[in-house]
Parts: C-alpha cells; structure tokens; sequence
C-alpha cells in the first residue's frame, strides 16, 4: 500500500492545484456539516431518477412497447 501511495503521488503531484482560489479556510464542523448535508444528497438522487425514468419511457416508446 505504501508503494501505491508514492505512485499515486508521483502519478497525481499536487503541485499543479497550489495557490488555486479554493475559498477561505472553514473549520472542521462547517466541513462536516457540508459533508453531511442530505439536500445534496436529495437533488442528485432525484435529478438521477428523473433522467433514467425519462431515457426508459424514451426507450419503451422507439421500441413500440408504449404508444
């Protein structure tokens, strides 16, 4: 695991991503609480569902299985 984690670093620098305009620095309980947010959660979900409901009701109709 170790020589993977130096790949990685080696493969993926950090350096091209320093002194990038990220925000300002926020603590840990906004950190996680930003994590833990279910809204997001929700939306994508939903945005998802709606997508593949949308694709398959497209399919069903081209395939003459729904008029």
């Amino acid at each position: 695991m170790l020589i993977a984690a130096f790949a990685h670093f080696y493969a993926f620098p950090y350096k091209e991503y320093a002194g990038t305009n990220i925000g300002p620095p926020v603590g840990f309980t906004a950190s996680l609480g930003h994590v833990l947010m279910l809204n997001n959660f929700y939306h994508d979900t939903v945005h998802q569902a709606s997508k593949q409901g949308n694709r398959r009701q497209e399919l069903l109709f081209a395939y003459g299985c729904i008029n």
